[in-house]
């Protein structure tokens, strides 16, 4: 809708409104006061003096206040398309045994709207790709609720899981593997520290499996992933080991400094972030002991005894491990 249309329906509302307003008695009919207030705003005509209200304007049209979705794009009425579902949120489905009235059909009416029923689901998914994504989406839909991934990112996994299935790239694979694949994916396209222990734990399919579909789908996709910052996996970390956010702003100091002192090179980013933030620990009296970190972040202890020692050492940080 342009800003004309609007331009004109509004002007079309104020002289509707103003005939109105000429057409209403200038009296209130409870207490006689001429004091008339015309609210062309809620489209009310009411008594200034007991704020009776004698006469409502009812605007027929179509709503001007229309919803925006994340994309900045302006919606009507209704759920918002999304891609999270096969026909895209469009569709509606028949079901129930109730009529409109909430009243209990007939046995007949029943056993008619599920023979239309099946019908309706059979074009629903009539194609073998349509199948394929229905279940996908299923798959895909609780994977990312168990992850709380943003809607941005689920849209996305949805986009590269449907190229690999026109890709054949489910060919002689479960679902399930393909789908944490996209997952992962995305999670790294957006930035997000998901890795691929921790989604193929989730999807509940062997990490090698996982590792296999993401490697061949890098490959039909043409994408080149970037390694994760270290900096990504701080705020993840210091919320499972229940920390304060200063011990966050801390990890991420150090990690800047680190980086620019070339520490940061051809280490695991998980085990660096777990590092900087059991210095953070220390230094904030947070504390926390290398075993405990080590299992936040699944590395061994002897891994983060070391990253924290190159730290502090490079950095000029007194530390006593613990």
């Amino acid at each position: 809708m342009t800003e004309e249309d609007d331009n004109s329906r509004d002007e079309g509302k104020v002289a509707s409104l103003k005939e109105r307003e000429s057409t209403t008695e200038n009296v209130c009919p409870v207490c006689g006061s001429a004091n008339i207030v015309f609210d062309r705003e809620r489209g009310e005509v009411t008594c200034g003096n007991c704020g009776t209200v004698i006469d409502v304007y009812i605007d027929h049209g179509l709503d001007t206040k229309m919803r925006v979705d994340e994309r900045g794009q302006r919606m009507g009425v209704g759920s918002p398309e999304t891609l999270t579902r096969v026909d895209k949120g469009r569709s509606t489905m028949i079901k129930g045994v109730k009529d409109a009235h909430g009243k209990q059909i007939t046995p007949n009416q029943r056993e008619r709207m599920r023979r239309i029923t099946r019908v309706q689901k059979q074009l629903y998914v009539s194609t073998s790709i349509e199948r394929n994504m229905k279940i996908a989406l299923r798959e895909l839909n609780k994977l990312t609720t168990m992850l709380n991934l943003p809607m941005t990112v689920r849209e996305s996994a949805v986009i590269y899981y449907n190229k690999l299935v026109k890709m054949r790239l489910t060919w002689g694979r479960r679902i399930e593997e393909v789908v944490a694949a996209a997952v992962f994916i995305a999670c790294r396209m957006a930035g997000i520290p998901h890795d691929i222990e921790e989604i193929s734990q989730y999807a509940e399919v062997r990490e090698k499996a996982v590792g296999r579909a993401v490697r061949l789908a890098l490959g039909k996709l043409r994408i080149r992933l970037l390694p994760p910052s270290a900096k990504n996996y701080v705020p993840k970390y210091v919320s499972s080991l229940g920390l304060p956010y200063e011990v966050a702003s801390n990890a991420i100091k150090l990690l800047d400094e680190a980086e620019a002192k070339g520490l940061i090179t051809g280490r695991d980013p998980s085990c660096l972030a777990g590092a900087a933030i059991y210095i953070a620990t220390r230094l904030e009296k947070q504390e926390r002991t290398q075993v405990e970190v080590a299992r936040t972040v699944h590395c061994s202890e002897l891994t983060i005894r070391n990253r924290s020692k190159e730290i502090a050492k490079y950095l000029g940080i007194k530390l006593k491990m613990s």
